[in-house]
């Protein structure tokens, strides 16, 4: 689940709706790197080396989740954005305890 936050741009919840403690943007930029943005068909997220993220989400400008494949590989995840309609989204890598936000725009 996922939600604004007023002190975060972001905010991850479990089942619950229990926020989920998330990175500030100054710590996601040195766990996450996307590239290229902006992102025409493929969007690429280089994680951290000792990053233990369980799973790599997309969110549209409102917060609604967006289903598309995600394939992670060595710390390296690659995301299809072929079928999305051009705009704002967030990627959200999610860890057991935390979670990691970063947003590009889609062309």
């Amino acid at each position: 689940m996922f939600r604004r936050d007023e002190r975060r741009s972001a905010c991850v919840c479990d089942s619950s709706g229990n926020p989920l403690r998330i990175h500030d943007d100054l710590q996601a930029n040195n766990t996450i790197k996307l590239y290229p943005n902006p992102a025409f068909d493929k969007l690429y997220v280089e994680l951290e080396n000792n990053s233990k993220t369980e799973q790599v989400a997309l969110y549209n400008s409102v917060g609604m989740r967006i289903n598309t494949s995600v394939i992670i590989r060595n710390n390296k995840a690659t995301v299809d954005l072929t079928d999305l309609p051009p705009g704002i989204y967030s990627v959200v890598c999610i860890q057991k305890k935390n979670s990691v936000s970063k947003v590009f725009r889609k062309l």
